[in-house]
């Protein structure tokens, strides 16, 4: 039997799943090892389905839907530049500060000529 392919981040390509389980001899029983992969199989087909209708009921004027889409599709995650930490500096633009200190405090030194 040809399976459905379906791509997405849980299911890429076919599943090792058998169709029948043989451990216990029965027809349709399912080997509960394989239950995380069938269900986010199933759950990856009938995705364009279920964001279609949030998403109707969301143009709709629906806020706990528009809400649930958010989260779902991970936009009230990006980062807000005014929450954000400031970096720090660069190892070149410490580098380059100290060179330049250095040199500062090298010109206000005074000349000593020669040996003494």
């Amino acid at each position: 039997m040809a399976r459905k392919r379906v791509a997405g981040r849980f299911v890429k390509g076919t599943t090792d799943e058998p169709e029948e389980s043989t451990s216990l001899g029965r027809k349709g029983v399912r080997n509960p090892r394989f239950f995380k992969t069938f269900a986010r199989k199933q759950f990856a087909e009938a995705l364009p389905v279920i964001v279609s209708v949030l998403l109707d009921k969301a143009k709709s004027g629906s806020v706990s839907h528009l809400k649930l889409l958010v989260e779902l599709s991970g936009l009230e995650k990006d980062p807000d530049p005014k929450k954000m930490k400031p970096r720090g500096k660069s190892l070149e633009a410490i580098l380059t500060e100290q060179w330049a200190k250095d040199k500062a405090e090298a010109a206000l030194k005074p000349a000593t000529g020669g040996w003494r």
